[in-house]
């Protein structure tokens, strides 16, 4: 893990033990601006939906910080991989790769959704990244 300013969010503080909206995903990680890595602890969460699991992995592999999973239960383990499988057939993790590797901001909000959008945006604006407008 990185050393420097690290996030720590215990996700059932923050929301419930149930987590199943996509928009809570997107609050969870619109909070990590600013850190240089991030710990996400899952103790106490009981469940899983496919939306916000899909919404999280979709934000962890967009975003250019080191995020590490602590504390996921077993039972949650299943929802992941299903997840990152269905990312793979899909061709998801490649195409966020490429918004990345080009920084082309007139397509990543429809491939991330609004925080991926956002936090790439901010990674702009710090300089972190390159703009490359496509039109």
């Amino acid at each position: 893990m990185v050393e420097g300013n690290i996030g720590k969010f215990k996700l059932s503080d923050i929301f419930t033990p149930y987590l199943g909206f996509r928009d809570q995903a997107n609050e969870l990680f619109d909070r990590f601006i600013g850190y240089d890595a991030i710990v996400v602890d899952f103790d106490g969460v009981m469940a899983v939906d496919y939306a916000f699991t899909h919404q999280y992995v979709r934000n962890e592999y967009a975003i250019m910080l080191p995020v590490k999973r602590i504390n996921v239960a077993k039972a949650l383990m299943p929802m992941f991989g299903i997840v990152d499988n269905n990312m793979k057939v899909d061709g998801e993790f490649k195409r966020i790769d490429e918004l990345k590797r080009t920084g082309d901001l007139t397509r990543i909000e429809d491939a991330l959704g609004a925080v991926g959008y956002r936090f790439v945006r901010e990674l702009v604006v710090m300089g972190v990244l390159t703009a490359h407008q496509n039109r």
